[in-house]
């Protein structure tokens, strides 16, 4: 289970970049605060839209806002833990397509 956590970061994600508060703290914190300057919130996006950035914004939201215990929840591959970080990016864990992108989840990583 433990081997298989980055993918679920990556899958359970909702795409973070869509939530424009964070894209431009996430472009910080890869590339400094010089080099994002007085870009727009769409150069910024793009900044950050490649797969080489794209795909790390799960795993840093993660660290960068939510707490210790949500982590260590979320580690376990339970619905609590599934509910914990859906709490943490402030999106309701009851969602029908949530739910169904989760049991998804749960079967291909052998988490029934």
């Amino acid at each position: 289970m433990i081997s298989s956590t980055p993918k679920i970061i990556r899958l359970l994600t909702v795409h973070l970049l869509s939530f424009r508060q964070f894209v431009k703290e996430y472009a910080t914190d890869l590339f400094g605060a010089q080099a994002i300057g007085d870009k727009n919130a769409t150069e910024v996006l793009a900044m950050v839209q490649p797969d080489q950035y794209n795909f790390g914004s799960a795993p840093w939201f993660l660290r960068a806002h939510c707490t210790k215990d949500v982590q260590k929840q979320l580690l376990g591959g339970t619905d609590a833990g599934f509910a914990a970080y859906m709490g943490c990016i402030g999106v309701p864990a009851t969602d029908p397509t949530r739910q169904e992108y989760w049991q998804r989840a749960k079967k291909i990583f052998g988490l029934d």
